[in-house]
């Protein structure tokens, strides 16, 4: 007796304690790529301890999700997708990547509303718990602001002076020898920008002026990256986020930023872009070569695709390429959605436009559910930030990196608890 107690009050301590302590295996996913296999296994190999935990502590192994199905899907398609891989240790990490970041959705969700709130000190405890894993969030994206900035890769865009060369730079050559990938920089750190808009505008002025400053200096990375993927998502944000809270002149914004949006794709479009041979995907002509490979790709492995990660093998030996360089690293199809259909086949693309249409769904309930409510402007940055995820999904394929992906999943996590307990009343401002 004295036994079962002492394993329940573990378990309770464990399940009651879990939004930190996912970071047991989060922490290593963020630098996955970098590490070895076995340390990375050996830090996913925990993730049963917490769904035990639960399952003494309060009787489930998890809460209840609407992600549950399609991410359940994902994790069936995508042993498949490494049972057919050319390159089977390649498909292995990836997969126990995105495992882990499934792990990681389900601890944050169950860490923050696996507990009742009865009262007032526990409602206010609940959302304290909330705000630090928004701040760890916002922790997260800053270091990868700065390590993308002092590590970026050359790439000459839009912009019409060079600022390369006036700034410092850094070896990070432990995470990726040839500096970091301007696009995914940029979509690692664009969801957060309306996240600190938004959530700052109802905190105290000390706070408002570290978040505010936050997305400044977010902005002025994805400026360096020149990443005309997280420009189109910002803008599409920003004119959905008008749209939402001031209906009478959001249209207005709405016209107005998607007219320049399509203003600044046509003189790129129209422009002729030469340039480095380590990076011919910054063309409009070299995405639709890529985009047509991967769509060939969905045609002849339509039911489990060609693996996971073996983008880059693949292509050059079966759909060669004429307008991108044969020296240019091309490891995705530079389109989160065709990229589903090229790792897992025409069922990974449907389980991911599930996953996609979910989230969407979650978001506009909740957005209904806290209008004119303390936490509505909160919830309208999370849904703001997986819509720059996904317009920027659209020229580049960041689901694709582990490390800028958990970004995303947290912020789904966070919108997913906030959909749970928007029903009494909103919780968290």
């Amino acid at each position: 007796m004295t036994r079962t107690l002492s394993w329940r009050r573990a378990a309770t301590l464990i399940a009651d304690n879990e939004s930190w302590l996912v970071w047991v295996y989060g922490v290593p996913l963020l630098i996955s790529s970098s590490i070895p296999l076995w340390l990375l296994a050996g830090a996913l190999g925990t993730v049963p301890l917490f769904w035990f935990a639960r399952r003494i502590a309060r009787g489930q192994w998890s809460v209840n999700t609407p992600l549950g199905l399609p991410i359940g899907l994902f994790l069936v398609l995508g042993l498949m997708a490494v049972a057919v891989s050319i390159d089977l240790l390649l498909s292995v990490r990836l997969y126990a990547e995105f495992v882990g970041g499934a792990a990681l959705y389900f601890g944050i969700v169950n860490g923050l509303s696996g507990s009742k709130v009865e009262n007032a000190n526990a409602s206010r405890a609940e959302g304290k718990r909330f705000a630090r894993v928004l701040w760890v969030l916002l922790a997260i994206v800053l270091a990868m602001g700065f390590a993308g900035a002092l590590g970026l890769r050359f790439s000459d865009k839009f912009l019409p002076v060079q600022l390369y060369p006036y700034l410092p730079k850094f070896d990070f050559s432990i995470f990726n020898p040839r500096g970091f990938t301007p696009n995914i920089v940029a979509g690692a750190i664009a969801p957060a920008v309306p996240l600190c808009w938004l959530w700052g505008w109802r905190q105290p002025r000390a706070w408002r002026v570290v978040l505010y400053g936050i997305s400044f200096f977010l902005l002025g990375v994805i400026v360096l990256t020149q990443s005309r993927g997280a420009v189109i998502g910002i803008a599409v944000s920003a004119a959905l986020i008008a749209f939402w809270l001031k209906p009478r002149i959001g249209w207005v914004i709405a016209v107005l930023l998607v007219g320049a949006t399509a203003l600044f794709l046509g003189m790129e479009a129209n422009r002729a872009v030469d340039s480095s041979p380590d990076d011919s995907t910054v063309t409009a002509a070299g995405r639709f070569e890529l985009w047509s490979r991967a769509l060939y790709i969905a045609q002849d492995f339509p039911f489990t695709g060609i693996g996971l990660g073996t983008f880059s093998q693949v292509v050059p030996v079966m759909y060669p390429l004429f307008i991108n360089s044969p020296d240019a690293p091309i490891p995705h199809a530079h389109n989160m959605y065709l990229q589903m259909a090229v790792d897992y086949g025409v069922g990974g693309f449907v389980a991911f436009g599930g996953m996609v249409l979910t989230v969407l769904l979650l978001g506009a309930v909740t957005l209904k559910r806290t209008r004119a409510a303390p936490s509505e402007l909160l919830v309208t940055g999370l849904v703001g930030g997986y819509i720059v995820f996904l317009a920027h999904g659209m020229l580049d394929a960041v689901v694709v990196s582990t490390k800028v992906s958990v970004v995303m999943w947290i912020m789904v996590a966070l919108l997913t608890v906030l959909y749970r307990n928007t029903l009494p009343g909103a919780r968290y401002e």
